[in-house]
């Protein structure tokens, strides 16, 4: 995976998007695809209290590692319905479970960080992140002469998470194809035939 120089300063501030309701007890989950989601809604909330960078995908939770946890949940998910599939099912959990710990994903995102479209790559698509956020944080905090806290505060000063910090960037260099970004973002310019 290569990554642009410097992942400072590569984004607009906007205001982060309002928390998402979490009326749990209200809510029936009945059968179909919407039972489902909620199904796995219940069970995604056992880790409203990760993040993407420390959340440990190897701790056992209610006997399943938090591995197990989000590869069959996330399975279950985009089985769900044909609309819901992984770029859906990435966008959902995100939104609607935890914004700080779930980073959404699209095809070019996965094939960029050479994972397939399921559960178990999604769970190693959010190791992969943890990597690319420690890059992130350690070349912030030597370019700015920041500990780690500052250079996290850094990264996110318009008030967004790392999770959507770190898929802003990727939607950057992976998804965008317009050349003014992808040289903002650090990569070559494409050839034009």
């Amino acid at each position: 995976l290569t990554t642009p120089q410097t992942y400072h300063d590569t984004f607009s501030c906007v205001d982060p998007r309002p928390s998402f309701p979490r009326k749990r007890e209200s809510i029936d989950p009945g059968e179909g695809e919407y039972g489902v989601i909620i199904h796995n809604w219940y069970k995604l909330s056992l880790l409203n209290d990760k993040t993407v960078l420390d959340v440990d995908l190897g701790l056992v939770i209610q006997d399943m590692t938090i591995r197990q946890l989000i590869s069959t949940s996330f399975d279950e998910i985009a089985d769900a319905g044909k609309r819901f599939e992984s770029v859906a099912t990435s966008k959902m959990i995100h939104a609607a479970v935890n914004l700080e710990l779930f980073v959404m994903w699209d095809t070019r995102i996965a094939s960029a960080h050479r994972v397939g479209a399921n559960g178990d790559n999604y769970a190693h698509f959010l190791t992969l992140i943890q990597g690319q956020i420690e890059e992130a944080i350690g070349q912030v905090s030597i370019a700015e002469n920041l500990t780690r806290e500052g250079a996290i505060t850094s990264l996110t000063p318009c008030g967004h998470t790392l999770a959507k910090v770190i898929d802003e960037f990727n939607y950057v260099c992976f998804t965008v194809r317009d050349d003014d970004v992808r040289q903002l973002a650090g990569y070559p310019l494409r050839q034009r035939l």
